[in-house]
């Protein structure tokens, strides 16, 4: 199975986003999005306070928040974690990828995406990715304990589960080609 560094587990079981015990009433502190990759089996989740106090001088990296998710800036892990065949989007200009598995996305009949793979937790990937998740990558680090060493369970193509036919596309509604206005008849002037 592939490894992961070791500050990679205690990361996926941090508690981000919470308030901070030691400085709750600070302005610029109060929550947790930083973490040191440093100390990571004592520090866990600190506030930017914690950080710049504790932390001086560490490799210290901030956990960004998309849709209620923990999210970690590309360019911030590149050279530090492989996240190579896991799903990146764009946020704010910025290249992220998830922390934490996903689980399955509704389908909505006029979605945009036609997803080509799906990750072990269910989630529909795009073509070229074969995870939703750092912790769907690396299974032995999730945050809910499972410690197991088993390597993770392969992708699954949309070809390759005949056994549940996929329910018939339905019809897209398009907007009208030609926009339609309001006749000018007998306008005054």
């Amino acid at each position: 199975g592939e490894r992961w560094p070791r500050w990679l587990r205690p990361m996926m079981s941090a508690r981000f986003y919470t308030p901070c015990k030691t400085h709750p009433d600070s302005r610029r502190g109060g929550v947790r999005a930083m973490f040191c990759l440093d100390c990571a089996d004592v520090a866990g989740a600190l506030c930017s306070l914690c950080a710049d106090q504790g932390h001086r001088g560490h490799h210290v990296i901030r956990v960004r928040r998309s849709t209620y998710s923990s999210v970690l800036i590309v360019a911030d892990v590149r050279g530090l974690l492989d996240v190579d065949g896991v799903q990146t989007y764009v946020i704010n200009g910025a290249r992220v990828v998830f922390l934490r598995e996903r689980g399955p996305q509704q389908r909505h009949a006029r979605s945009a995406w036609s997803f080509v793979n799906q990750c072990g937790c269910g989630r529909g990937l795009l073509e070229a990715f074969r995870f939703c998740s750092l912790s769907c990558k690396f299974p032995g680090c999730r945050h809910d304990g499972n410690a197991s060493s088993s390597p993770p369970s392969p992708p699954r193509n949309a070809a390759d589960q005949a056994s549940t036919p996929p329910p018939p596309p339905q019809p897209a509604h398009r907007r009208k080609g030609i926009p339609h206005r309001a006749p000018f008849g007998n306008l005054a002037v």
